[in-house]
């Protein structure tokens, strides 16, 4: 018998791999008989770490990290980063980003950044605002909301557990705030 006949009948032929792709837990399931199972998935180091962007409004809201828009979920790696909101047709707003990634449901992790008196707001746009660096020292802080928001309390309530506080928007509204990502 030769080492080929060997090689045909073993399973590491099909062991998958990766130079620059890092294999880890997604997720994972169980059923009731007991035996459950694993999500894998291939992820890219060089992304960043995932992280999800929750947010709740009666507006509309676009996000930049960094300078780059983001739709609701962003790679970001360990190091300082810039978060700007703009809020338009809202009365008011509440914001976290948590990490997403592997485990993230069983255990709770403290978000990377939530809305809080930290950040700045402002009544009008100003040109670079959503580029790091820019200073937002003469913007004034955010007016914590006492409204009742009706039929969508839920969606605030829900964030506020995460971390956030719920602002007043007086219609539109500019905000920026620093946060950092741990190692």
């Amino acid at each position: 018998m030769s080492d080929e006949d060997l090689e045909l009948n073993t399973l590491h032929r099909f062991a998958k791999r990766s130079p620059r792709l890092v294999l880890e837990e997604y997720s994972h399931c169980e059923v009731p008989a007991g035996c459950g199972g694993v999500v894998l998935r291939w992820r890219d180091p060089r992304d960043g770490r995932p992280h999800a962007l929750k947010i709740a409004t009666d507006g509309e809201v676009d996000v930049f990290i960094d300078g780059r828009p983001v739709t609701g979920a962003a790679g970001l790696h360990p190091g300082p980063h810039h978060i700007a909101l703009a809020v338009s047709g809202a009365s008011a707003l509440a914001a976290v980003l948590q990490p997403s990634g592997p485990g993230s449901q069983m255990r709770s992790a403290p978000p990377a950044w939530s809305l809080g008196m930290e950040a700045r707001v402002h009544a009008a746009v100003v040109p670079g605002w959503e580029q790091p660096g820019f200073d937002a020292g003469s913007w004034s802080m955010p007016t914590v909301s006492t409204a009742d928001h009706g039929r969508g309390a839920w969606r605030f309530t829900q964030i506020e557990r995460l971390g956030s506080l719920t602002i007043e928007v007086p219609g539109s509204l500019w905000l920026v705030d620093r946060f950092e990502v741990a190692p």
